[in-house]
């Protein structure tokens, strides 16, 4: 008596599941229909998604080849059911008509006790056939009725903070014991180093290459640590430009989650349309603000050629020493062409109901403070050396001289690919109009890395001039006025003074600066007070004017001082009980002439 050769083809969709339960089944089934003849059984099993296309399935296309080599081999293909085969109800169809034809019966266990689509004389079984199309038809009405339900469960879960995924978090995220989606305290110091350096004119590239270089690992490495994900042993897995792009888009990362983020690809006519993405307002889970998301973007959407990020640093000097005195959040900076402000950070959260404090010029408010350090050289007097500011510039330095060569290596390959590009022109190797796009990508890509190497190049020496002017210096108002037309020196010098500064609107027109100062790291006892007056830079020429005072420990969480706090509001606008108590300040301004310092001086 020969053997029937049958298959079973069983799939599951992860790699927690498990098909033996199929394979039990479909076993069953054969024994009951084959009780007194030999047969061999092969097995065909994968744990695969059925939406991936057949040519994605390792284990369908190896019974596929084998059909196709032998059609008289395998007397059966059996499954539990049709959508084992796969998802797509016009692929399943093809492939299961396909095999049909070539006078192999499949059946489908799980209906009807068993159902075969050819006769016993070979033919196809016209009313089996049609259920066929009738099942495929209720499996792509059950799969659009589960993704529906699925979004919906999602949409919710993320409204209400949950996580999405599995393990695969967003890299600066984790799960409570909620499964409540939080920041990850360690991990968020690399999404706002990432930004930071990005918006400071670092490429993908190089922050990747920088995060590698300090062993920073990655989502994949701490999810998966001692697995192997997507056939790559993931202790191998490094840092990309990719991955550095991907965090760059996310909005989650400045608090606007969106559900279902990729539209439907124009080629993907077999599936289901995607819904159009659906953004979530989450101020609890940003870690940067809207506005240096944004200023990234925009440096992005503007790259020219190879994409890469030629945007110069603006030079903030109180960046990360700004705090409101309003809700208590950081400040943070707008710089635009027409303006340039300190601003709550609660201000440039899209969605997010920002408090009532005010911005105020950046140029205002360091110059206020610039000609007070100046014109104080008591607060100076105990600053005995230098050792900060050297060790700030330094590794300034030190990145920009391990930068420089690899931009100077990129540059000379480009300009080879141009002489290559030129070559094949010449024999006729490339077609004009193709020479023409390709030779225009490469000219800008040199031209953006020529600015690079420029702009680079200028902060070196910017750098080097600095920290050789610092060798043997004291810190008194001489340095302080050397430092005018250096930002970089003066913001080191602005760091290692000030521990602090709470900004907080006594009005529309004026607005106060608690100062809080610091010598050798060591916070001073008392709060330098500075009243700023906005109205003195909202025409040119710009007066510049300020009122200062040293006064004993102030705590901006208690009830302000009446001279300079007390106003109501009346339909967001800030009003005065006893307006001609704040005319008197007006008396005591220093008008600012000499110690302007303007935030694009450097670029005048």
């Amino acid at each position: 008596m020969s053997t029937i050769n049958l298959a079973i083809y069983v799939r599951v969709s992860t790699q927690e599941q498990t098909y033996s339960r199929q394979v039990e089944l479909i076993q069953n089934y054969i024994s009951s229909q084959y009780r007194d003849i030999e047969v061999n059984i092969d097995i065909y099993s994968e744990k695969i998604s059925g939406f991936k296309t057949a040519n994605k399935r390792p284990e369908l296309t190896r019974l596929q080849s084998v059909i196709e080599a032998d059609p008289s081999y395998y007397k059966c293909v059996y499954v539990t059911e049709l959508s084992r085969i796969g998802r797509n109800p016009n692929e399943a169809r093809v492939i299961v008509t396909s095999i049909l034809e070539r006078g192999i019966d499949v059946c489908v266990t799980s209906t009807n006790g068993g159902s075969h689509f050819l006769n016993p004389d070979g033919t196809i079984n016209d009313v089996q056939f049609a259920v066929l199309g009738l099942l495929m038809d209720f499996a792509k009405i059950e799969i659009s009725i589960f993704r529906q339900r699925t979004a919906t469960g999602l949409r919710s879960k993320i409204m209400k903070g949950g996580s999405a995924g599995g393990v695969l978090q967003p890299f600066g995220y984790t799960k409570d014991e909620n499964k409540k989606l939080i920041i990850d305290a360690e991990e968020a110091k690399t999404i706002e180093y990432i930004f930071q350096q990005y918006s400071e004119g670092a490429g993908m590239g190089q922050i990747a290459n920088e995060l590698n270089k300090n062993k920073i690992q990655t989502r994949t490495n701490k999810a998966l640590e001692g697995k192997t994900f997507k056939g790559r042993e993931v202790e191998f897995i490094k840092w990309t430009s990719n991955q550095i792009y991907t965090i760059l888009t996310n909005t989650i990362y400045c608090g606007v989650r969106i559900f279902r983020r990729r539209p439907k690809k124009k080629d993907e006519s077999n599936k289901d349309p995607v819904e159009p993405p659906e953004p979530f307002d989450a101020p609890e889970v940003a870690i940067v603000s809207k506005e240096l998301f944004d200023r990234c973007t925009e440096i992005r959407e503007n790259k020219k050629g190879n994409g890469r990020n030629i945007d110069t640093k603006n030079v903030i000097l109180l960046q990360y020493l700004t705090t409101c005195g309003v809700c208590g959040r950081n400040y943070t900076h707008r710089v635009l062409k027409q303006n340039q402000t300190y601003i709550c950070s609660s201000r440039v959260v899209n969605g997010f109901k920002g408090c009532e404090n005010l911005g105020v010029s950046i140029d205002l408010v360091d110059s206020s403070i610039y000609d007070i350090l100046c014109k104080t050289p008591t607060v100076l007097q105990y600053l005995n050396d230098t050792a900060s500011i050297k060790i700030d510039l330094e590794s300034k330095i030190k990145a920009l001289e391990s930068s420089i060569p690899s931009l100077e290596r990129e540059l000379k390959n480009n300009e080879i690919k141009i002489d290559r590009l030129l070559d094949a022109k010449l024999n006729n190797e490339v077609k004009p109009e193709r020479f023409k796009i390709k030779n225009d990508e490469l000219e800008a890509t040199s031209e953006n890395l020529i600015s690079q190497l420029e702009t680079k190049q200028k902060q070196l020496e910017s750098y080097r001039k600095s920290i050789a002017n610092l060798t043997g210096a004291r810190l008194d108002n001489k340095i302080l006025i050397d430092a005018k037309n250096d930002r970089n020196k003066l913001k080191s010098i602005y760091n290692q003074i000030i521990k602090n500064v709470t900004i907080t609107a006594i009005n529309f027109q004026f607005i106060r600066l608690d100062i809080t100062l610091q010598i050798n790291g060591q916070v001073l006892d008392g709060t330098l007070r500075v009243v700023v007056d906005r109205k003195g830079v909202r025409k040119k020429p710009f007066l510049y004017r300020y009122q200062d005072k040293y006064l004993k420990v102030y705590n901006p969480s208690e009830v302000a001082d009446e001279d300079y706090y007390e106003y109501v509001t009346d339909n967001s606008e800030f009003e005065y009980r006893n307006l001609a108590d704040y005319n008197n300040i007006i008396k005591d301004f220093k008008i600012i002439s000499d110690n302007i310092i303007n935030i694009y001086q450097e670029q005048k």
